[in-house]
Parts: structure tokens; sequence; C-alpha cells
């Protein structure tokens, strides 16, 4: 937004609201961390007397007053900014597709339609939010074509317009062609961005489809969206999963049939794609929800003799497999080669600076550099690390460096491979999350003894 712009904005306000606007700008407009930008957009928002989320609909956008216009406007003019709670598209880019600023997509196109004997023409938007339960199936009697439908499915699991998305359906995996890649790569780094969203993890189905049959190299940071599934969905998940680089396969694999839902549905699909993609984690992730998938409603219910006699049966085709029924493999020995309780960023190298700046994500989605991480007196004391963090190098016997593990306010860490950002453990309430057995067990035997 050009100054000329900002200021004509600002002359809409009247004079106590200019002065809490030109206050919030100054915030968006600094190096301040991202929470305390959006507590500076919502104080402005409430000073517009904008609706709360809960105490009423988004209205349309053209029955803003002026000063909420303005208000919206000035806001709608950074970036990433995201400002939930609030009866409004709760982020940025959204604001600007509402407000008209951006050309409409699908959502924001006017549909016809009849509502309680009523003829109706109002944007899609709108019309799905009088639609209610009922939503689902109103949008696929429109018979959008299959691009206009992804896009409307993924922008009402961003929640935009708070339209509800767990009764829509996008389609069919055999409907994805090689056509999409690029609404793919956009929408899976929207999801990468927004972590509040989407709240239907069914649309990593057609994003991951679309990027694989598009050829779209998977990056790293995109694993975390591999879609899982048994049955009709086998197929599909192999070819997905197989288009991950084989050295990160594994552990994506695993975190998405972890992602299934405990029980009987991780080890139907477990089951189903252990013959293709052996490992011991699968198996003992298999294993690890025997008991559940034994004492599951009778119609999904799978006894543990038939659940070990596929398993037999896998293993004779699969040495890893066998290996991991025999019992629990010896941790790997790891030893402690060396200790960095940085003070500033320039203690830390490029790839060191990377993966803090990566933890400080994982530790609770904030979004930070490595200079706020390690400021000594932020604003904010909770949001720097300075003081209590370590990044410790993690050795085999030979005495090379296998991990780079970061320990952080206490109770807390991120262990990634030595000099990368591949994340391979996590540490919660002093705990180690690991998808391979063997791996944590060594991460445990090493970290138990270091003091926090």
């Amino acid at each position: 937004m050009s100054d000329e712009s900002r200021e004509m904005r600002l002359e809409a306000l009247d004079e106590p609201l200019r002065a809490t606007a030109t206050e919030t700008l100054d915030v968006l407009d600094g190096d301040g961390k991202n929470a305390l930008k959006s507590r500076a957009a919502s104080k402005l928002l409430e000073a517009a007397a904008f609706t709360r989320h809960g105490d009423g609909p988004i209205p349309d956008a053209a029955d803003l007053t002026p000063a909420q216009r303005a208000v919206a406007e000035l806001l709608s003019a950074y970036g990433q900014l995201q400002f939930y709670g609030w009866a409004i598209p709760g982020a940025a880019w959204k604001l600007r597709r509402w407000l008209g600023l951006d050309p409409p997509g699908v959502i924001e196109r006017p549909v016809s339609f009849s509502w309680d004997g009523e003829a109706r023409t109002e944007p899609l938007w709108q019309a799905m939010r009088s639609m209610g339960r009922k939503g689902g199936e109103f949008l696929r009697g429109l018979g959008l074509p299959l691009a206009e439908r992804l896009e409307a499915y993924a922008d009402f699991n961003f929640g935009l317009y708070s339209v509800s998305s767990f009764k829509l359906s996008w389609g069919d995996p055999a409907e994805i062609g090689t056509d999409l890649g690029e609404w793919g790569r956009r929408v899976a780094e929207q999801l990468t961005v927004d972590q509040r969203h989407p709240t239907n993890k069914d649309v990593n189905w057609p994003v991951f489809l679309a990027l694989v049959r598009a050829g779209v190299p998977i990056e790293p940071r995109w694993d975390v969206l591999l879609p899982a599934g048994d049955g009709d969905l086998r197929q599909p998940t192999i070819e997905c999963a197989t288009a991950i680089p084989e050295a990160r396969r594994e552990l994506a694999l695993i975190g998405a049939v972890r992602r299934i839902a405990d029980g009987h549905p991780t080890v139907r699909a477990g089951l189903e794609l252990l013959p293709t993609f052996p490992s011991r984690a699968l198996t003992e992730l298999i294993e690890a929800n025997a008991d559940s998938a034994a004492s599951a409603p009778k119609f999904a219910r799978i006894t543990k003799r038939d659940l070990y006699r596929r398993l037999k049966e896998i293993a004779t085709d699969h040495p890893i497999v066998a290996e991991a029924l025999e019992g629990p493999p010896q941790a790997p020995v790891l030893t402690v080669g060396g200790r960095l309780e940085p003070r500033q960023a320039s203690d830390l190298t490029d790839i060191q600076q990377q993966q803090l700046v990566m933890s400080a994500g994982h530790y609770d989605g904030r979004e930070m550099t490595a200079d706020e991480l390690l400021d000594p007196e932020p604003e904010d004391e909770e949001a720097s690390f300075y003081g209590f963090v370590k990044l410790l190098t993690l050795v085999e016997a030979s005495g090379k460096p296998v991990y780079d593990a970061w320990i952080y306010m206490t109770d807390s860490g991120s262990i990634y491979r030595a000099g990368t950002t591949e994340l391979v453990a996590e540490i919660i309430q002093l705990g180690v999350e690991c998808n391979d057995p063997r791996l944590r067990d060594g991460l445990r035997l090493v970290l138990q003894g270091e003091p926090s």
C-alpha cells in the first residue's frame, strides 16, 4: 500500500480511532514478534467495533462502516499477519479477497439458488453458510469444474468465512490429473504457513496427488502433508509416498499412518502398506496398536491371531520385518561430542541458526529470527530462549557427528540429522518422541543424564 493510500484511509477515521490505528501501524511496521503484531491488530479491530468471533457471523464487506472498511484495508496490507478471534477472515491475504482488493476466488463469486422457496443470488461462501449441514450436498450439486471445486474446498478448509469443512468432499483420487501442480504447490505452501488450518486433513489428499502427478519435486517441508489410507486409498498412498526421496520416506510414512487414527485404522493401513514399504518402525507401530485393533467394534476388529499371521506372511519376503518380530534391536550408542550455549546469533553457523528458528516453530509456532530468540532483553520475557538453550553434538562410536540436539526452555527440544534441517526427534516435557523406536532409545540413553 502506498503512503498516499495509507494516509487517505487514516483520514477516514475519527481522531481517537486514527490515533489507535497510527499506533498499531507503527507496531506492524516494526521488527517486533508476530504475536505482538497480532495483539496490536486485535486492539485496532476492537476500537473499530468489529464483532468478536462467536458473537455474530462474518458480514458482507459491503455492510462495513466506512471506518471499519478503512481499518480492514490498512490491515490487509500486512502479508501473513493473522488475527483470529474476530468475525472477519482471519489473515491479511483472506481480508484482501473479502474486501475485493484481490480478484475473487471461486467462493466469492455469486451463485443463484433456491432456499425455502425463495430465489437467492449471493456469494458462494454466504450460500454455504445458509445451507449449514447441507453445504456439502449443495457444493457438489453446483457441478463446478474440478479445478474450481478443489479451490473452493481448500479455501473452506483454511477457514475462510468460518464455513465448516467437515461435511465437504473434494472428490476422488482418480480425478486428479497432471495439470494441477501449481495449485498443489500454492496450497502446500499455505498449509506449512497457516498452522491453525486446515480444519479437515483430507485436503492433504488432493494437494499431494496434484504435486505428485504434475511431477513437482516434494520439498522436505511438505513431508508432513503426506496422506495415508487403506482399501481404495492404498494405491494413492503408495503413489504419494514413493514420490518422497527414500532418505525421508520412512519417517514421513510413519507420521502419515499415525495421523489416520490410533487402533484398527493404523493397523489396517499399516498391514496394507508394509509389503511395499517394509521397515522395522512400521512393523513396531502396527504391533503397538494390536490391543486397540483387537478390541475394536466387531465390524472393524482385527484379532491378534490374524494380525500376527499376516505379519509373518509379510516377513517371509522381508527380513527387516522378521527382525522386528524377533524383538527390539540394540539402540545406537551415542555420546555428547560437543556442547554450545549460544548467547548471540553470531555464535552459530548458518545451518545452526536455521535449526534454532525451526525449533522455535516446533515449540509453540512462534516465527522469530535467531537474533530475536537470543535477545537478552526481549520485550516479552517468555519469547526469548536466551539462557535457556543449548546445542549438543551427538556422535557415534567413531566420533562422527550424527545428530544436532537442541535443548531449550528446560523440558523441550528438537533433534536434527547433523548439519541439516531434517528433524528426526523432539523432546516434549523431557520425553523423547521419535518414530524410530531404536533411535528413540539411543537418544534417551545419551540425554537422560544431561543437565537441563
